[in-house]
């Protein structure tokens, strides 16, 4: 998975072990989804991650057709 040609959304091997996070931060997209998911307004998204409305609408955007398991969030066994 190749996340990394969107300005919003990176993921380097330094940065959780090379899964995706908002760019300039270390907050996991999977995060973002399973809370967006979960019907967290994004505007708590925003204030609890520091994050602005255009970078949350952008990485669900690009997010949106990974599972939570390929964006790096752990699986229950």
């Amino acid at each position: 998975m190749d996340l990394n040609h969107s300005p919003w959304m990176n993921a380097t091997m330094d940065i959780l072990a090379g899964h995706p996070v908002v760019t300039g931060t270390r907050v996991p997209v999977w995060v973002l989804k399973g809370h967006a998911a979960n019907g967290m307004p994004w505007e708590q998204l925003a204030f609890e991650y520091n994050l602005t409305m255009a970078q949350i609408r952008e990485v669900l955007r690009v997010a949106e057709p990974f599972t939570l398991t390929e964006l790096g969030a752990p699986v229950d066994e």
